[in-house]
């Protein structure tokens, strides 16, 4: 089989080309090549035909019997694989006419990676929002964007979940199919050979019942060979449909297949990739957040150096200019100089103003005590 037919090319192959795919015949060519085993096996039953005896009714009726049940047993196990088989394809053929659900998650999926695009995510705040965002409840944009990544996250683990599910799915699928394939194909072969047998009898009969006597020309036509050749006619549709139910099994389990490999590809790849490329963002984000941190201390840092020496500077010179700036010194030593030689001298004239004042006191002092003692002595005589 072609890997490029598909289940929709199968409906425009010829009955032929569906056979030749398969591997086994088509109506039209049953007859071509017959193996001797099945020649002999109809030439058997024909003799067992033209032998029956005109009162042998028992065997006249086991023959009719017999024809009008020709290929049934084969031809309900054909139908009861084909049945099995074709669960899958109509499963396969409604999910083709309405993908909703698979759609919904890939769309809900592209809007989520939407929403956590790093490249449309502003991660920038005031230092007003940088100070809210130490309070409990608030959280930073970024808390708020990786929270966005955690719901991302959990869809692309809800959808790797179901690739897995859905893939060994297919590979039961597949299990399924191959062995009901194979049951079908060993039943298409069996009614292949009835077909033949029952197509030789046709041949056979038909020549030998046209010089019959009309009793037993009509058992012949009537009651073996209308029979027969409704079973032909049933034989040959059933092995149509038992072709083309095993091309289509094929190119199912071949799809599957190529399926399981592209989800392998998707969970081991494209997934993983996506994970792997949103952690990283988030990733890159602290680093960011990191770096800023970083540069504001090192501004910081640069700020209070370059203040520190300017004042050092202005300061250091100052303090050298005082410390050799003595003029205001000398002029208050100056000024206290000339303070204490002025007290000194305005001391010494007071000296030297009081000693007269002072002596006269002495001389009054004298006289009064002279007096006291002289009227202490009066009184004590």
């Amino acid at each position: 089989m072609t890997t490029q037919t598909s289940i929709a090319q199968v409906a425009t192959m010829s009955p032929e080309e569906i056979a030749a795919e398969v591997g086994t015949k088509a109506p039209a060519t049953i007859t071509d090549d017959i193996p001797e085993e099945v020649r002999k096996r109809a030439q058997e039953m024909l003799e067992r035909i033209k032998n029956v005896g005109d009162r042998d009714i028992d065997a006249r009726n086991s023959l009719t019997s017999e024809a009008k049940t020709f290929g049934t047993e084969i031809r309900r196990n054909i139908a009861h694989q084909s049945d099995l088989l074709n669960a899958p394809i109509k499963d396969i053929m409604g999910n083709n006419q309405d993908n909703g659900g698979l759609s919904k998650d890939l769309l809900a999926l592209r809007a989520k990676v939407e929403e956590i695009n790093p490249n449309k995510f502003d991660f920038s705040e005031s230092s007003f929002r940088r100070l809210l965002s130490k309070l409990p409840g608030i959280g930073s944009k970024l808390e708020a964007w990786w929270s966005q990544y955690q719901s991302v996250s959990t869809v692309i683990n809800d959808i790797l979940t179901n690739l897995e599910k859905g893939k060994d799915v297919l590979a039961k699928d597949n299990v399924t199919l191959k062995a009901d394939r194979d049951k079908l194909m060993e039943y298409t072969w069996q009614l292949q050979d009835q077909l033949q047998i029952a197509m030789l009898l046709d041949s056979e009969l038909a020549a030998w019942c046209a010089n019959l006597e009309a009793a037993q020309k009509k058992y012949i036509e009537e009651d073996i060979l209308y029979y027969l050749r409704q079973e032909v006619q049933d034989m040959q549709l059933s092995l149509g449909a038992s072709n083309q139910a095993i091309l289509v099994s094929d190119i199912i389990r071949r799809a599957n297949e190529e399926l399981i490999r592209s989800t392998d590809r998707t969970l081991n790849v494209s997934a993983k990739a996506l994970q792997t490329a949103a952690a990283l963002q988030v990733a890159l984000a602290h680093q960011e957040k990191q770096m800023e941190a970083v540069k504001a201390t090192n501004d910081m840092t640069v700020d209070l150096l370059k203040s520190t020496a300017e004042k050092a500077k202005t300061q250091g010179v100052q303090i050298v200019k005082d410390a050799n700036d003595v003029s205001a010194m000398i002029e208050g030593l100056k000024q206290a100089f000339g303070d204490t030689i002025e007290a000194m001298n305005l001391l010494d004239s007071y000296k030297q103003e009081a000693l007269p004042a002072m002596q006269n006191n002495v001389n009054l002092l004298d006289d009064l005590n002279k007096q006291m003692k002289e009227q202490v002595e009066r009184n004590t005589k």
